[in-house]
């Protein structure tokens, strides 16, 4: 009995060490790279161990099945020598092993025999063709992105090295990091568009509370536009361009497409479950790319850049539908909001019947408010089609679909912009492009942050995302090409902002130049993942963790921060000291209306931002003056006469006694008149509450007493030339004004109503 069990005890020892002293061995006596180390070369999907093997691979396939985190290799091949399961000696059986490296560790490591693996078993004959498979299931991790690399080698029981090989990285995802990568930007971009709606909506008095004012950021002062920085655009556009950088043609890690394709929904790009099936049958014969990510799967259409197909594939979307995709969404947000903007104009109908002289206007306010609004969602998602049509019209699809894609990139790129910009450039002076609001309600969305000498400054961001737009959605090109494209574009921009500083606050063109410098810093990071470089796997993955990184410490530490500093200034109240400290108002406003009260104020005027020289000393007026406008042609007669008229009776100011002296001089430098003043009045040429006359014209032309001086002035002659040596005095009563084909002197003003 005690020997029947010594022997069992032996048998069971040795079948023990006959399991793994084989995979000992192998490591101890082969010189095989260390996992780290193993440099990929597309289009292959693995790399062998060592030199020389005894099994010539046929073919290589892996799958990753992200819910469950089983991971499935497959390998054909052919044998070269023959193999049983124990040795001829009996002692030792045929073994495999199997590694699994995260990140730059090690998390999975088994052995165990290896004829189970070999469909068919054992034994092998020299010259068979051999078909290996093998699963397993991943162990829990809490790293949040990193790359799945499995080696999978093999020893027989002659202790002869048979088959080694490394296969290729599999983006590993962890599913709760995932949910944070989606819904954190979209928490803080609506945070963002909260906060900046409440700035609009706080800085502005009381009785001016209107729609239509503080959504054209009409007469906003730069205190206001950095109460207003970053607004909900600034982190879409951000998050726009994560989801750009993952679509080059670059050897990324695994991991990166997958990270990227959680801000797809910046581009519009949504699983397209909810889509009717029957809409994708009919422009595709296939339908939508399956839930089960398979890493050899490749489209249906042969890509060249592989890039796009592996973010589409991240993303959950086929390749061929993510043009159609996201263009039926964006035609269910244009829909959306002309559905609200028929609201307002029911509204707006409705208040009318019970107060006509005020709100009657109103309705063509809200047909440009409309205009706005759709041009803000086109500008929004300007670059996301941009690119996707190129992509589109790369790929062959139906003649629908390419006639769509060939429509929006030119009708909604190039000529709808087009249009714009030659309309906004031929205005003259280009300061009445803020004055006028009109223009502010239909395109102010483009141009009413900076300044009045660079309201032209849209045009360089429109050209910087058609070039980059270009080259993404252009698929063919190697990534070397586009990578370099993008960085000197990205350069070129930040460049221009740094030169010009566009924006009418000085904090501003600081947020946006250091905005600018997270992205160069992050597009100069990825010419590491260009393939001629050869770079080892784990060290592209730390380059995309530190991209990662960069990423959120700009949403975290700028785009978040930033907003709750000017939430918790506007709701301590501090947002007054704010505005009136240090805030000029451009002579480019036509009012200036302060809710505060007690003691006089200084005010400058200025066509500068706030920032510029403080020690200017200009021309003081001690009594408030109606404000500046440029249109005249848009302005009634009434609200001209008294406006002018309360000018003249206040100010006291010098008229020329006879028809023929020229009109004095206007001031040649706005930014040098300073106003001494309590707070303005709005007044235009709808709101006659703020008057409170109903007065006839004709009757108001025959008090002669009041009037005289006004018509006295109206006979001047607008188009003498005036002196060129004169400047006004502290009591001059001229007030410039402007129309569209350039300045003319008049003594004449008006008022455009916001």
């Amino acid at each position: 009995m005690r020997r029947q069990l010594f022997l069992l005890l032996r048998l069971l020892l040795l079948q023990f060490l006959s399991t793994l002293l084989p995979l000992v061995e192998c490591q101890n006596s082969s010189s095989i790279a260390p996992i780290a180390d193993t440099v990929f070369i597309p289009p292959y999907n693995y790399t062998q161990c060592q030199e020389s093997n005894t099994f010539q691979i046929l073919d290589a396939q892996r799958s990753f099945n992200a819910s469950t985190s089983l991971y499935s290799l497959n390998v054909t091949g052919r044998s070269l020598i023959s193999v049983a399961n124990l040795s001829s000696t009996g002692t030792l059986y045929a073994s495999a092993k199997a590694e699994v490296m995260l990140g730059n560790s090690i998390i999975y490591s088994h052995l165990a025999p290896l004829c189970p693996d070999i469909v068919g078993g054992c034994p092998v004959r020299s010259n068979d063709t051999v078909e290996i498979q093998h699963e397993f299931t991943l162990p829990n991790t809490s790293l949040p992105v990193g790359d799945v690399i499995v080696r999978y080698s093999t020893l027989t029981g002659e202790m002869e090295p048979w088959l080694c090989l490394t296969l290729a990285p599999v983006g590993y995802q962890h599913p709760t990091w995932k949910s944070i990568f989606i819904y954190l930007p979209i928490a803080l971009t609506v945070f963002a568009a909260f906060v900046s709606f409440f700035a609009s909506f706080a800085t502005v008095p009381d009785t001016d509370h209107d729609v239509f004012l503080f959504t054209s950021n009409y007469a906003m002062l730069p205190a206001t536009l950095r109460l207003k920085t970053p607004g909900f655009f600034d982190l879409i556009y951000h998050a726009q361009f994560i989801a750009l950088l993952g679509q080059l043609n670059l050897d990324y890690p695994a991991f990166y497409s997958l990270f990227a394709s959680n801000f797809a929904w910046s581009f519009l790009l949504f699983p397209t479950r909810w889509i009717p099936e029957s809409v994708t049958r009919a422009l595709f014969e296939m339908g939508l790319a399956n839930s089960t990510r398979r890493l050899d799967d490749s489209p249906r259409i042969a890509v060249n850049g592989t890039g796009m197909n592996n973010f589409a594939m991240a993303a959950g979307i086929d390749i061929n539908s993510l043009f159609i995709t996201s263009f039926i969404v964006l035609l269910m947000i244009m829909a959306g909001c002309l559905l609200v903007c028929l609201i307002i104009w029911v509204v707006v109908r409705c208040m009318t019947w019970y107060a006509p002289h005020q709100y009657k206007a109103q309705s063509t306010k809200v047909a440009n408010f409309t205009i706005g609004i759709i041009l803000r969602v086109l500008t929004l998602f300007y670059l996301p089609m941009m690119t996707l049509s190129f992509c589109q019209l790369m790929l062959p699809a139906p003649v629908v679909i390419l006639l769509f894609a060939a429509l929006v990139l030119v009708f909604h790129i190039f000529l709808l912009y087009g249009y714009i910009a030659f309309v906004l450039l031929d205005v003259r002076p280009p300061s009445l492009v803020f004055s006028d609001l009109t223009l502010l309600l239909r395109y102010g969305s483009l141009y009413n942050a900076y300044t009045d000498d660079h309201f032209h400054f849209f045009l360089y961001g429109l050209i910087h995302r058609i070039i980059t737009g270009a080259l993404v959605g252009w698929i063919n090109i190697p990534g070397l090409s586009q990578i370099l494209v993008i960085f000197f574009s990205e350069s070129y921009f930040l460049l221009q902002h740094l030169i010009r500083k566009p924006y009418a606050s000085r904090h501003v063109n600081m947020l946006h130049i250091l905005c600018g410098c997270f992205r160069i810093i992050i597009v100069a990071l990825s010419f590491v993942y260009i393939e001629p470089f050869g770079i080892a796997d784990v060290s592209k993955q730390i380059v995309a963790w530190s991209q990662i990184i960069l990423h959120f410490a700009m949403f975290l530490l700028v785009l978040f921060a930033v907003p709750v500093r000017n939430l918790v200034v506007l709701m301590t109240g501090l947002a007054d000291d704010e505005l009136y400290e240090k805030s000029a108002p451009p002579a480019r406003m036509a009012w200036w209306r302060r809710k505060k009260g007690g003691g006089q104020r200084s005010i400058g005027v200025s066509t500068r931002s706030e920032d510029d020289d403080d020690d200017d000393e200009g021309i003081s007026r001690s009594a408030p003056l109606p404000p500046l406008t440029n249109d005249t042609s848009r302005m009634s007669l009434l609200s001209n006469l008294q406006s002018t008229t309360t000018t003249l009776a206040t100010t006291a100011a010098p008229l020329p006694k006879r028809a023929s002296d020229p009109p004095p001089q206007p001031p040649p430098h706005q930014s040098d008149i300073q106003i001494h003043s309590n707070g303005w009045k709005t007044a235009g040429k709808k709101r006659r509450s703020f008057f409170n006359i109903d007065e006839d014209p004709a009757n108001i032309l025959l008090q002669e007493q009041q009037y005289h001086p006004l018509i006295t002035a109206l006979h001047v002659n607008p188009s003498a030339a005036p002196n060129q040596s004169q400047r006004p005095s502290s009591s001059t009563a001229t007030i410039p004004s402007f129309s569209r084909k350039g300045y003319q002197p008049a003594l004449a003003y008006s008022i455009d109503d916001p």
